[in-house]
């Protein structure tokens, strides 16, 4: 498992978390999973292992 960093912006304030998963893409399909009745741009950057 890895650490991402991940930013969800909305028409608000962006919301940053940080999200243990096996890939960027599941990082990002869980956050979209989150946000999904939002519409939203999601940023995942890899962090520490």
């Amino acid at each position: 498992m890895r650490t991402f960093h991940v930013t969800v912006r909305t028409g608000g304030d962006p919301t940053e978390y940080t999200a243990i998963a096996r890939s960027s893409t599941e990082a990002f399909d869980h956050a979209a999973e989150l946000f999904a009745d939002q519409p939203c741009g999601i940023t995942v950057i890899a962090g520490s292992r």
